[in-house]
């Protein structure tokens, strides 16, 4: 067995770590407690959102967790939106995966940081697109990005284990 290749049992903790955190944070979107707890993720992303589209000069007004240019177009930013669970969908992949403590911890923080650093540019392109090409802008949300933020991840995880990073744990 080379490096980069993982017993069944690597694999299988990886899928059922994953597996059982995915399933509790979709049910946690649906639970209004968990929802109205997780509202300053929200906010703090549509914060985070306005302040690079003011640096890029296009106009954005915020209110708690709603973007609105002055033409019109606004979005919600809802924790679907904040790119949270896809960063922690991959911290816990690679926290289970077979490496060093060291190397997991390392990756799963620079893996996360890239997925939510992703999500800016992707709220930002979003509200460019609302507010320029509204017409594209369907296709923009539901069908480009959503495939961005499933395969970056993914090509993360398999760059990162490819590496030779981790090994047989």
């Amino acid at each position: 067995m080379t490096a980069t290749e993982w017993p069944a049992r690597v694999w299988g903790r990886i899928a059922v770590a994953t597996g059982l955190f995915g399933c509790a944070m979709l049910l946690a979107e649906r639970s209004p407690a968990c929802v109205h707890a997780l509202a300053p993720v929200d906010i703090f992303t549509a914060r985070a959102t306005s302040q690079i589209l003011d640096w890029l000069g296009m106009d954005a007004q915020r209110e708690l967790a709603t973007l609105t240019h002055p033409g019109g177009f606004s979005y919600q930013i809802v924790m679907p939106c904040t790119g949270l669970l896809p960063a922690a969908l991959l911290a816990a992949a690679i926290l289970c995966a077979g490496a060093s403590l060291r190397a997991r911890v390392w990756a799963a923080a620079l893996g996360a940081l890239a997925v939510l650093v992703l999500n800016l540019v992707r709220l930002v392109s979003l509200f460019y697109i609302g507010v320029r090409h509204p017409e594209a802008f369907g296709f923009a949300h539901s069908v480009l990005w959503q495939g961005v933020t499933l395969v970056f991840p993914i090509a993360f995880f398999l760059g990162w284990k490819r590496r030779g990073v981790a090994s047989s744990a």
